[in-house]
């Protein structure tokens, strides 16, 4: 017990130190924008919401980076989205789509970021608890400026909603900052679309605030993997992210 709270005692140290310097890496080296073959990549995602004491950073996931001319395109596969990122949220199984990041290879921004999927979310309305299957949208961005309100209470769950004006009073303003090739750090802003019939919300996501990391070991590959999909393994695939 002793030995798995000084754990996570450690992680939670390596994650502030991390959110209050961007540019320290946590170990292995970054994503190398100047590569130019095909290759996987790891990359972790900030999963906790804003204000929260102690952030928390999603299991590393594999990724497939692509080299264009002036682009870099990292694609993290749906089904690890799906597993991985959203485990806690009753997520639709295989209705997520991959998690598609456009870097410019000269200046480090994030141009876009993007998926979309299906969760059950639970909702109360007084009495009354039941559940919704709302779609989701996610857009992110290092080129926009935004923040988040304080939180609220919507059908039984709590909302962060989205302020893309961070000059209007009650919004904090979360900074974007481009690619930092030392630490493979990014900070890209933007909101989460829910959508359940005619109704629309818009909240604030820490989903881009990423760090993104070589793999240049077999191993390690292998057992990222394990998450893409239960008994792949990367000699099966010939290039697609969808294979994963």
């Amino acid at each position: 017990m002793e030995r798995s709270a000084s754990a996570s005692l450690a992680v939670s140290v390596a994650a502030l130190a991390l959110l209050a310097d961007p540019t320290r890496a946590m170990g292995g080296d970054a994503m190398d924008l100047e590569r130019l073959e095909p290759r996987w990549v790891e990359v972790q995602v900030v999963t906790t919401s804003p204000g929260d004491p102690v952030p928390r950073f999603s299991e590393p996931v594999a990724a497939w980076y692509e080299a264009e001319e002036a682009w870099r395109t990292v694609t993290i596969p749906g089904g690890a989205v799906e597993r991985i990122f959203f485990a806690e949220r009753s997520p639709v199984e295989q209705s997520f789509s991959d998690f598609v990041w456009v870097f410019d290879a000269a200046t480090g921004h994030v141009t876009s970021a993007s998926f979309s999927g299906l969760v059950d979310e639970p909702i109360r309305i007084g009495p009354v608890r039941s559940s919704a299957r709302v779609r989701i949208l996610v857009a992110l961005s290092t080129r926009v400026t935004g923040g988040y309100d304080a939180p609220r209470e919507l059908a039984g769950r709590t909302v962060i909603a989205y302020c893309p004006d961070v000059e209007r009073a009650g919004c904090t303003a979360v900074t974007s900052s481009t690619y930092d090739p030392e630490s493979g750090w990014v900070r890209a802003n933007g909101a989460v679309y829910a959508v359940w019939h005619s109704f629309r919300t818009l909240a604030y996501t820490s989903l881009g605030q990423a760090r993104f990391r070589e793999l240049d070991r077999p191993s390690e590959l292998d057992a990222l993997h394990a998450h893409a999909r239960p008994g792949s393994s990367p000699s099966d695939r010939s290039g697609d992210p969808s294979a994963c």
